[in-house]
């Protein structure tokens, strides 16, 4: 019974020292948790010499700074970025350094990127959404390796605000129908990506569009000039114009896809092939192999591309031929064999005809059937001295615009009924050319040589009222085609 006493007693002792001193029972006493902060957490920085001043502090666990502390700063990569004694950080090159602030053993960090006239890009590249969609986008800067350097901080421009806007970490809002450029900037750098924003049921979003080539490149634009939107960049790189050539376009009926032709700068005319690109930018794929092509025009049902085709590297009278495929490049046929042959074709609305220019002689205007047969004249060059060329018709099919140029070089837009009756000259003593109707016929984009300046995109009533230039710094764009009505 004493020895059950005694230990009962030994028990309740320890009990009653622990609950006095706790520190006794194995619990010994703990330091507040410590942590080194620096701010900004993270900087990016865009030229040689341009510096970022850190801050670092001791921070208990409730948030309360520790004064009277002393740091000692370091970088992880100097041939990036150096940092000073007191957390100045001074970039060096392109890359990703980690600047560390320590202080009686305890340290914390701050990511510095450095992107010095470095490449970006955007991803995705394009993207088609419907409206009230949003997509995440994301910049990526490569180093002078080509390696991806984490951590930078882009600006996020949308070009249309009636199209898509985008906050400061790149998430896109699709507001309404259209296509316009999400831009990534980074100092001096920038990059682009197509957000083309559509409808369950409703119009393309590049109904009503003006596509057009420029230095290399096919551009779209509103009919009042604003929105200009690079199509294919992101195909042919930042240096396109340097190494494509991007030539003569056609729209599909439904106005999702551009076909056109293109070469490399440095090959002769007669590499020139058909290649069709989705107006998203996405989907580039090339339709023709061999003899080089000029011009292209889509049949009104969307299954066929007509095109003319030569084998020479310069124009003569029977330079080309008139060729009919399917869509997707199959089963091309030649509608043109023999002496007359022709070039620039254009598809009637009504998919029942093919206007094209052809010679001997002076050129002139013909119409045939999409099999070839039943070929008409519809212009007399010989007795009027004028050349007649670069056919497009109307939506109606009623009309047709047309190039008229004298035999001492300058000429002018003209229109024509469709079976070449009542001819009227729009605009005269100028250079120009390759109509295009607007989808409700009121008006006709076109190009014309500005004495001085080069050549312009115009645009212009039907009846030759209200002559605009459509964007005065796109100085010599070429070949304009105006979206269809779906």
């Amino acid at each position: 019974m004493t020895d059950v006493l005694d230990r009962l007693k030994a028990a309740i002792a320890i009990l009653l020292t622990c609950a006095v001193t706790p520190f006794a029972c194995g619990e010994g006493p703990t330091e507040p948790s410590l942590v080194v902060a620096v701010t900004p957490a993270s900087a990016t920085l865009v030229s040689v010499g341009e510096t970022v001043q850190l801050t670092a502090r001791v921070l208990d666990a409730d948030g309360n700074e520790i004064v009277g502390n002393t740091f000692t700063w370091s970088s992880s990569d100097e041939s990036v970025a150096t940092t000073g004694t007191l957390g100045l950080v001074t970039a060096v090159a392109s890359g990703a350094a980690t600047i560390t602030a320590t202080t009686d053993g305890i340290s914390g960090s701050a990511s510095v990127a450095v992107c010095i006239a470095c490449p970006v890009a955007v991803m995705p590249t394009d993207t088609l959404v419907m409206a009230g969609d949003t997509v995440r986008f994301r910049g990526v800067a490569l180093d002078d390796n080509g390696d991806t350097i984490p951590g930078v901080t882009f600006t996020w421009q949308a070009g249309a605000a009636d199209v898509a806007t985008v906050d400061e970490a790149g998430l896109a809002h699709a507001v309404g129908i259209g296509v316009t450029a999400i831009t990534a900037l980074v100092g001096g750098d920038t990059a682009h990506a197509l957000f083309a924003v559509g409808t369950q049921g409703g119009p393309p979003p590049l109904y009503d569009h003006i596509a057009f080539n420029y230095r290399g490149d096919i551009w779209v634009i509103r009919p009042d000039g604003s929105n200009p939107v690079n199509l294919t960049r992101a195909t042919w790189g930042p240096d396109s114009a340097d190494h494509q050539r991007t030539e003569p376009l056609t729209w599909s009926p439904d106005a999702t896809q551009l076909a056109f032709v293109s070469r490399e700068s440095d090959q002769p005319l007669d590499s020139a092939a058909v290649y069709v690109v989705n107006t998203a930018g996405t989907g580039l794929r090339r339709l023709t192999h061999g003899a080089g092509v000029n011009f292209i025009t889509w049949s009104p049902d969307g299954s066929q591309i007509a095109f003319d085709s030569y084998t020479g590297a310069v124009q003569s009278e029977t330079w080309g031929d008139i060729y009919v495929m399917n869509a997707d490049g199959s089963d091309p046929v030649n509608l043109t064999p023999g002496t007359d042959r022709g070039f620039y074709p254009a598809w009637s609305p009504d998919g029942v005809w093919i206007a094209f220019m052809a010679g001997p002689g002076w050129y002139n205007i013909y119409v045939m059937q999409p099999d070839g047969t039943n070929r008409i004249r519809l212009t007399n060059a010989d007795s009027t001295g004028f050349i007649y060329g670069d056919p497009a018709w109307s939506p109606d099919g009623s009309r047709i615009a047309l190039w008229l140029s004298a035999s001492g070089g300058l000429g002018g837009l003209a229109v024509m009924d469709s079976d070449g009756s009542n001819l009227q000259q729009l605009r005269d003593e100028c250079c120009g050319g390759f109509p295009s109707w607007s989808p409700d016929g009121g008006r006709i984009v076109y190009v014309e040589w500005i004495p001085g300046i080069g050549d312009e995109l115009i645009v212009i009533g039907a009846d030759g009222s209200d002559p605009v230039r459509l964007a005065p710094e796109w100085t010599w764009a070429c070949y304009p085609v105006w979206s269809r009505r779906p």
